[in-house]
């Protein structure tokens, strides 16, 4: 593929970005399609296996394209320039789907404790009815209670403040209790994400550069892993502004389905649940708010991989090495550790 020299301006850049991340979202879409099919169609219709179309695409197409768009994010020379052709080009196609395999694994792997808890859950309640429900939750909210009023209260003893005494009805406890649990797997699994979202971009420096993939995502993130959760960190900051958005739609649109089960019982004609004003919202929180921000999580993403701090490192020591020059003389352009510029 021919390289162009055009170097686009930031805002050009992040535009062209921009309106990839859209055709992407389009794509995703239509591997999403076949889904349908599980409702369009009667039970036993073998038109329903048109589903299985989904998974398919979402491997042999949606993961693919996601290394084309690293190699479209990975600039050359340090040129600011995005090319649609790149990103949607499924070139080297046989290495580009097992590397996205591959971090699809190593992404997954991070989730077992979610999902085991997750089936565990699923078993635990089938086996069990309403009422004992309720009232393991109830104990579990009891014990997590006493355990945090018997800490809290040691410390208070300490300077002699009043004691703290554990609630009687600790239902919502327990159900708080069994959400944090699993908030933690979600945390364990987006850590997980994080620790492997710079892998493409560096997959697709070193393929450009003829290096060893998995010797240079290595080398790069050696000693970095603090530096990329705080990435991570900022990336989720830029989700704030969308979450906020989402969950006032869905307080909404909750609110609007109360009231509307409320006049089906106070009311024989009523209008019902308005699912445009439920849905509304949240499509324009998400046109609005997450997508504009996307480009840049993923440029910050870029960046992070493939900054080389140990080529800084070693420049850096190259220049404390070279000798200084004799008074009344001029000091060379480029000590020898240094890149100087090409003929």
């Amino acid at each position: 593929m021919q390289y162009t020299a055009v170097k686009h301006n930031p805002l050009t850049f992040y535009l062209r970005m921009l309106l990839y991340m859209f055709v992407a979202l389009l794509l995703r879409l239509m591997a999403l399609a076949p889904l349908a099919c599980l409702f369009v169609f009667p039970a036993g219709s073998p038109m329903k296996l048109l589903a299985l179309l989904c998974p398919v695409l979402l491997v042999l197409l949606v993961l693919p394209l996601r290394y084309s768009f690293a190699e479209a994010a990975v600039q050359r020379d340090g040129r600011r320039y995005f090319s649609f052709d790149t990103a949607l080009n499924l070139g080297n196609y046989g290495e580009k789907l097992a590397e996205s395999l591959l971090h699809a694994v190593h992404v997954l792997k991070w989730g077992l404790p979610f999902f085991a808890m997750l089936i565990y859950g699923y078993y635990w309640y089938k086996e069990v009815d309403a009422l004992t429900l309720l009232s393991t939750l109830s104990q579990l909210g009891r014990s997590w209670t006493g355990i945090w009023c018997s800490v809290a209260n040691f410390f208070l003893g300490l300077v002699g403040a009043a004691q703290l005494t554990p609630p009687q009805n600790t239902l919502m406890d327990g159900v708080v209790a069994v959400l944090a649990v699993l908030g933690l797997g979600v945390a364990v699994w987006l850590y997980g994400a994080v620790r492997n979202s710079a892998a493409r971009y560096i997959w697709a420096f070193a393929n450009r550069n003829d290096h060893s993939p998995r010797k240079e995502l290595r080398r790069r993130l050696r000693g970095r892993r603090m530096a990329q959760l705080g990435v991570g960190l900022i990336n989720l900051v830029l989700w704030v502004p969308f979450i906020i958005a989402a969950v006032a739609a869905v307080k909404g649109a909750l609110t609007g389905a109360a009231m509307a089960l409320l006049e089906t019982f106070t009311q024989q004609n009523s209008a019902g649940l308005d699912m445009a004003a439920a849905v509304m919202p949240l499509l324009a929180a998400f046109v609005f708010l997450y997508m504009p921000l996307l480009p840049i999580r993923r440029i910050l993403t870029a960046a992070f991989a493939l900054w080389d701090h140990h080529s800084k490192a070693q420049s850096g020591a190259a220049v404390k090495q070279a000798p200084s020059a004799p008074a009344g003389e001029a000091a060379p352009a480029f000590t020898p550790g240094e890149n100087g510029p090409r003929a």
